[in-house]
């Protein structure tokens, strides 16, 4: 065997990505959003073919489970690159960069996603004091890997929602809105962290797929998007963080 057969699985899962971008209609006046959730080929039909691709693969070459998982995770890591060699491609060709390389771009950044990825100071430090604690970390880089969790979900006597901060824009995407189905399914007690991920801090406006919690622990006052909004804050409990 010549070369690295992540390399090919790489190539049909770019293949399979870019066909679903490829199928949403791009200007510059819709919105990301607006494009996936009117894409001609939307992701539950492509997600299914991706995993039929990747079962018929592995009953075909029968890897151990070590082998197929480490095979599975070098070809997504390869597909992204290949994503990104395409919105270069497609940028290339015109005179600004299109709505569709800024898809192509922002899915190959999702894609390569990770821990190591982490870019502030503050998380590094943060995620390192958890990574050293008696907490179990399970890791989901996209929906399909969330919705293996879901067991976690289900056995959780408090679930807390931590997902976004206040500077929320838009619509939830993938993998958030798969996290807050579950958190929202959950027969937990949930708790939102400062404000419940999906609602806007300022308007109140559900963004969407949006968390509806039990309690929501504001930090030193509550913003002004929690008013009236209690089918999603639940309890609103007020707590000081030192600010004056």
């Amino acid at each position: 065997q010549v070369g690295d057969p992540a390399w090919d699985l790489a190539g049909a899962l770019h293949d399979f990505a870019y066909f679903w971008i490829s199928s949403m209609t791009h200007s510059a006046e819709t919105s990301p959003d607006r494009m996936i959730s009117g894409a001609r080929w939307p992701l539950g039909i492509i997600q299914p073919a991706i995993r039929e691709f990747w079962a018929g693969y592995r009953s075909a070459s029968e890897p151990s489970s070590s082998a197929a998982e480490s095979l599975l995770g070098r070809a997504v890591a390869f597909s992204a690159a290949r994503l990104i060699q395409s919105a270069y491609e497609d940028a290339f060709q015109a005179d600004a960069l299109s709505a569709r390389a800024v898809i192509l771009l922002q899915v190959g950044s999702n894609l390569l996603s990770s821990p190591e990825a982490i870019r502030t100071k503050e998380a590094e430090t943060n995620w390192k004091r958890l990574s050293e604690s008696a907490v179990e970390m399970l890791v989901a880089r996209d929906g399909s890997e969330l919705s293996r969790l879901g067991s976690e979900f289900e056995r959780a006597e408090i679930v807390i929602d931590a997902i976004f901060g206040t500077g929320i824009r838009g619509e939830v995407r993938e993998p958030h809105a798969t996290a807050i189905r579950l958190l929202n399914a959950s027969r937990a007690k949930k708790v939102a962290l400062d404000i419940p991920s999906g609602l806007d801090p300022l308007t109140g406006e559900a963004k969407g797929t949006t968390v509806k919690a039990d309690v929501t622990i504001a930090f030193h006052k509550a913003k002004v998007g929690l008013k009236r909004r209690s089918e999603f804050t639940g309890q609103v409990v007020v707590v000081p963080i030192g600010i004056p």
